[in-house]
């Protein structure tokens, strides 16, 4: 069966984490569904996880599940807005302020980053593709979409010619059943 995992921070309860709870629930019915949570996955939500997901807190200092994530097949990371999570330092560990663990992202089969609002950090995606060429975004609005194609400061992303889609909200398992 192929392994699907998102990544995010998860230490509070508010939107990134709710949609992550619901990727999550979606896809345990069609795959080995992991979330990865950077520390600690909210206890307002551990109720509403589907027993069938795996859940992996604290992945930065826990050699194990840095190495289960480097094996996915595909890794969605949310909260990508964080300014973090779309540069290389932060998986090698250069970025001491979150971790100093190296996580080798270079082996997760395919990885989309799911933006929400902020859209600057997607240009660190250049350099991040130069360690995972097998690099996705994925939008929850036609506009972050469509200013990606517009804007100059996207330019050298643009040339990567990255795979884009748009996410709905909320994620609802019916879609994916019937698709």
């Amino acid at each position: 069966m192929k392994t699907l995992g998102i990544f995010s921070k998860l230490g509070s309860a508010g939107g990134s984490e709710n949609r992550t709870l619901q990727l999550a629930n979606c896809f345990a019915n069609h795959l080995h569904t992991y979330i990865f949570a950077e520390n600690n996955f909210s206890a307002k939500l551990k109720p509403r996880l589907d027993k069938r997901v795996t859940l992996r807190e604290k992945m930065v200092t826990t050699k194990r599940y840095q190495y289960e994530l480097s094996g996915m097949d595909f890794l969605v990371v949310i909260n990508s807005d964080s300014y973090s999570f779309c540069k290389p330092s932060y998986w090698d560990g250069t970025q001491a302020k979150h971790h100093t663990s190296n996580i080798d992202i270079s082996q997760i089969g395919q990885m989309a980053f799911l933006f929400n609002y902020v859209m600057s950090p997607a240009q660190s995606l250049v350099k991040l593709h130069k360690v995972n060429p097998r690099i996705k975004i994925m939008a929850t609005s036609q506009w972050f979409l469509d200013n990606l194609e517009r804007e100059n400061k996207f330019a050298k992303l643009r040339e990567l010619n990255l795979p884009a889609m748009k996410v709905n909200s909320p994620v609802s398992s019916e879609y994916i059943v019937q698709k």
